[in-house]
């Protein structure tokens, strides 16, 4: 039940001493606890900030190396496909030249062996 402004220049209750200011009720001095506390609570909210914006730093690294990964994964998959088409344009190349002399040989045989039978006469 309330008793009106105690010597505290707060309430008085009339459960326990009268003198003495009720349970939980600040008493106008500021004590070290309190201003700990604040400190603290100050001090969990910036270091619960550092910490945010640490892990989305990490998280960004993250995404980045990933990628950074992948592109060099698509450029190697990207210089694969180069060599295996430089490959087989060498192996056309070749393949065309073996096919030209091949043919050079060919009409070398005939044309020299047209000429040796005109040339000693043996039709």
């Amino acid at each position: 039940m309330w008793m009106g402004l105690g010597a505290w220049g707060v309430g008085a209750w009339d459960e326990g001493d009268r003198n003495s200011p009720p349970a939980g009720r600040r008493t106008g001095k500021r004590t070290p606890l309190v201003s700990s506390r604040r400190l603290s609570r100050v001090s969990w909210l910036l270091r619960s900030r550092v910490q945010v914006k640490e892990q989305l730093m990490f998280e960004q690294k993250q995404i980045e190396a990933a990628e950074e990964r992948r592109k060099q994964r698509e450029a190697k998959q990207y210089g694969k496909q180069v060599q295996l088409a430089k490959q087989k344009e060498r192996n056309a190349d070749k393949k065309r030249q073996i096919e030209q002399i091949s043919k050079l040989r060919k009409q070398r045989e005939k044309s020299v062996s047209g000429l040796g039978a005109c040339r000693w006469g043996v039709a």
